[in-house]
């Protein structure tokens, strides 16, 4: 009777995944369906971990960038704001400045050089606005 090639692994054979040779012939683990899934199923838990670890670690940075910029524009001696360095600083997104800047009555002031040019914002003129603002 002729030992067979390929054989199942078992739990002893956990530890060592060598070929065996008996009797001359050399069996080689083949694993089964549930070995490979179970093998799969731990790369995803790893994969998963490492991308929980990295997006913590990314959004982290993220925020230590955006008050690093804040801080900066804050202590630069600037007389203007771009419409991102006002969104920045008070959190005002660009269609709602917009709308700001369209009001009727007390809108908020602006400079443009040209019809469809840049917007850029008086930094007195905008803390004077803000001052003015009713909190709801």
């Amino acid at each position: 009777m002729k030992t067979p090639l390929l054989t199942n692994k078992t739990e002893a054979d956990d530890k060592n995944d060598a070929p065996i040779i008996v009797r001359g012939v050399m069996q080689v683990y083949v694993p089964t369906e549930r070995d490979l899934f179970t093998l799969f199923l731990n790369k995803i838990d790893t994969l998963q971990q490492t991308i929980q670890a990295n997006y913590q670690e990314i959004t982290t940075l993220r925020q230590s960038l955006e008050e690093a910029n804040k801080k900066l524009i804050e202590h630069s001696p600037k007389k203007f704001l771009t419409v991102k360095q006002l969104e920045q600083l008070y959190s005002i997104s660009e269609s709602q400045q917009k709308n700001l800047r369209n009001r009727i009555n007390n809108p908020l002031s602006y400079h443009q050089d040209e019809i469809g040019g840049k917007i850029r914002y008086e930094v007195s003129s905008v803390e004077g606005w803000m001052s003015q603002q009713k909190v709801k």
